[in-house]
């Protein structure tokens, strides 16, 4: 089969590895965090950024810095928008 699709059989099965390895306790942390982003984002209609979701997250006992909030966003295509 391996043939066939043109990839060796080691790199078949690191691929499959990967796809049936269970997730690391940092990868789930990092699910947590960006469902929490997620939801504060939402709560605020969508004009909260990365300082105001901060403050929520602090208040919600997570530890983490503006960067990495602002990161997290991005990476989740959330932008804050203003309502004027």
């Amino acid at each position: 089969m391996c043939e066939v699709l043109g990839v060796s059989q080691s790199g078949y099965y690191n691929w499959l590895q990967k796809q049936v390895a269970p997730l690391t306790e940092r990868e789930e942390k990092e699910i947590k965090i960006a469902q929490k982003v997620y939801q504060s984002f939402h709560n605020s209609h969508g004009t909260y950024g990365s300082p105001r979701i901060l403050k929520d997250l602090q208040d919600w006992g997570y530890s983490l810095s503006q960067k990495k909030v602002a990161n997290i966003m991005r990476e989740l295509g959330l932008y804050a928008v203003s309502l004027i």
